[in-house]
This record gives C-alpha cells, structure tokens and sequence, in this order.
C-alpha cells in the first residue's frame, strides 16, 4: 500500500482470512467434522471436504462460459469423477460443510477493527467491496457487514480463481475505473490477493493471518 487508505476509489477486501481469522474458525469446524467421522458416511464427507479444498486452492482454469458450465460446478464434476459419486452429490456436502455450518459461529472470530474500518471507510462514501474465490453474501451477513456489494471468482463474468487478475479488472471495469492506482486489494495471502493485485496494477496490503500478529499493523493501517 503506497498511499492511505482514503486516496483510493475503489477498496477491495478478500473475506476468507481478512474479514475473520480463518485459523481458529477451521479448528472449531474440524471438531464439529470430527464428530461426524463415527459414521461411515462422515468419514466419507469428510474425505471429499478435504479433497474440494485441495482441488479449489490450486485450480488454474477459467469458466467453461460458452458452454454455460460455472467454475463451481466444474470443480463439483471433477471431483465427481475421482470419488465415484454424483456432481450433485458433492455440491450438497459442500454447501453443508463449507458455505452453511461455518456460519451460525462465524461471527466469533471476526476482525472487529477491520470491520470497524471499513464502516469508516463506508461512512466517507468510499467504494468499498467484497472480492472473494468462495461465495461471500452469507458470510457478510453472518459477520453483520454493512450491505457491501460481493463478487466471487465463480461469477461467470470473472470464471476464474486468484491470483488471476481478471476478478479486479472485471470489478474496476463494472464501477468504470481506468487507473489501478485508484484500487487497493486487502487480503491475507500474498500468493492469492498479492499476486492477483500485481497482476492488475493496483495497490494490495497483506495482513497478517494471526491476531497478535496483525493487531501490530493497525497502528499504521489506522493511522492512515
């Protein structure tokens, strides 16, 4: 980040990892998974969660759109084929373990100084919006965001996942910004949010995974 925070159009905020601590929310839902495993059928969902995560965090294609195939559902077929069980199959156990459990205790581990942040940020009239490879409107509710605007990599306008820099470059064409230098991309992985914002030319601050570790950062980040 080169200038503060305030100089910037457009703000973009990663959501896994940023807008919470991911650390400590995946520890309490590997105890609620782990529960599950005494069955049969746990231990079998269990064993996909872990294979779709893997698959997603290292998944290079872009969006099949002229055939009007999505990311996700890409993914849930490719997966499919390698646990010998339906496309449909997998998208259920999915959205149970990844996009509906985590968010009745999601709110615990959230960053209230960021948060707090960005309702400053908001308060000026900035524009700030939510970036993000999995799906975003359920998590900003739970955490209780304001009603920020949410794209993830799984739109078929973006189709694709970080650090590809077509996300941002697909976000500043929709709110009709020219320059990277008037975007700044917040996240918490350089190897994702920092390289997809290098990509695009624009600004990105890298905050720190851990709460000791970021609270150091905000006294210049608030400073600003």
């Amino acid at each position: 980040m080169k200038r503060t925070l305030t100089d910037y159009q457009l703000i973009l905020f990663d959501m896994d990892g940023t807008l919470y601590f991911q650390r400590p929310l995946q520890f309490h839902m590997g105890m609620k998974m782990a529960a599950s495993c005494l069955s049969r059928q746990g231990l079998k969902e269990i064993m996909i969660i872990l294979k779709f995560r893997k698959l997603r965090e290292h998944w290079q294609k872009s969006a099949q759109i002229h055939d009007n195939i999505d990311i996700d559902h890409a993914q849930y077929s490719e997966l499919a084929a390698s646990c010998n069980v339906s496309a449909e199959a997998i998208e259920r156990i999915v959205q149970k373990w990844i996009y509906e459990k985590p968010l009745d205790i999601l709110r615990k581990y959230r960053d209230d100084k960021l948060l707090a942040l960005i309702e400053s940020l908001t308060n000026q009239k900035k524009q700030v919006v939510i970036y993000s490879d999995y799906p975003a409107q359920d998590k900003r509710n739970a955490l209780q965001l304001p009603p920020l605007p949410c794209f993830y990599g799984g739109q078929p306008e973006i189709g694709c996942m970080k650090p590809d820099p077509k996300g941002i470059l697909t976000i500043m064409s929709h709110y009709n910004i020219q320059n990277p230098s008037d975007v700044l991309m917040i996240g918490d992985r350089e190897s994702k949010d920092g390289r997809a914002a290098s990509a695009a030319g624009t600004d990105y601050l890298i905050l720190k995974r851990y709460k000791l570790l970021r609270s150091r950062q905000y006294k210049e980040l608030f400073a600003k």
